[in-house]
């Protein structure tokens, strides 16, 4: 079905159709155990609707590694199991190419739909959320989008883009919804919440956003937006960066810029083969575990470099 319900603002045309570049994630795992059992899970970017990944090498100083997909979301994951190991340093990285699309959003295709309706540990859906979800779109007809579209301007007067004090970044409804602020991480559990609460599936997915204004460097930190299911189709939202970017407040309702790259999607995540520690609450970070338990020595980088 055609998008006939975005309108293209003029600001739209402030971004390109689409945007290349390579990026680079290394990560090195140290202080590990002579003779210890070591690993490795890392997330990997697949082809979507809205980018092409082109990979140019991935390697491990270790052992091998080999492409896996976690079972419920089919995140894609580069796995590496080395036994009795004999070193105390362990280096895997990941190269590859992303051509990414300026969108807005994508057509369903054979997603199961209903598991985006469901609670997740810190995202809740019961009674309590349902009333803040009403309040909010209050007046309004039965029509997902339009609610959605309320729920979008809620969240964006209610919250404001501060990473300050304890609890922010794990993305948890009910601190976003208390202390009114937070990463993109909160913005979107917050949106995610109230729209499963109203029965519009809605799903998160976390990457990294490009900078824009250097050709080449050190990406810090992580970025992350929101879905919605409208219609058979899978419709964007980018709450966090329209609170940061005010002019471009219709444009992130059903629009996303190419300057971003997607890693995964989903919360609560098991890996595959599954980890023996506790489901993650999101998947950006490598994971590692020796002898069976959460490894903290672990330092990443990544890097990017736009091309022609």
């Amino acid at each position: 079905m055609m998008f006939f319900w975005f309108i293209l603002f003029s600001f739209y045309e402030e971004f390109p159709d689409s945007a290349k570049f390579e990026i680079s994630y290394k990560v090195e795992i140290y202080n590990i155990p002579y003779g210890a059992n070591v690993r490795v899970w890392i997330p990997v970017p697949q082809t979507t609707f809205e980018q092409r990944i082109y990979f140019k090498k991935t390697y491990t100083s270790k052992g091998k590694g080999k492409f896996t997909f976690d079972k419920k979301y089919k995140n894609k994951i580069f796995f590496v199991d080395v036994r009795n190991i004999d070193v105390e340093k362990l280096e895997i990285g990941i190269i590859l190419v992303v051509k990414r699309y300026k969108t807005k959003g994508f057509s369903n295709e054979g997603t199961n739909i209903v598991q985006f309706l469901k609670p997740s540990r810190l995202v809740p859906v019961n009674d309590s959320v349902f009333k803040i979800a009403y309040f909010a779109t209050r007046g309004l007809e039965d029509n997902s989008f339009s609610k959605a579209k309320k729920l979008y301007d809620f969240v964006l007067r209610y919250m404001e883009y501060k990473k300050e004090g304890n609890g922010w970044g794990r993305g948890d409804f009910w601190y976003a919804c208390d202390y009114r602020r937070g990463n993109c991480t909160d913005f979107h559990s917050f949106f995610i919440g109230l729209a499963r609460s109203l029965g519009i599936p809605s799903f998160f997915e976390i990457g990294f956003s490009i900078p824009m204004n250097k050709k080449e460097g050190n990406i810090e930190g992580y970025h992350c937006w929101a879905y919605f299911y409208y219609e058979d189709n899978w419709v964007p939202v980018d709450i966090s960066e329209a609170d940061k970017n005010p002019r471009l407040k219709e444009f992130y309702f059903g629009n996303l810029d190419p300057y971003r790259i997607s890693f995964t999607k989903g919360r609560d995540i098991i890996l595959n083969p599954p980890q023996n520690g506790d489901a993650l609450n999101y998947f950006i970070y490598p994971y590692v575990e020796i002898d069976g338990e959460k490894h903290k020595s672990v330092k990443f980088n990544v890097y990017y470099k736009y091309i022609k």
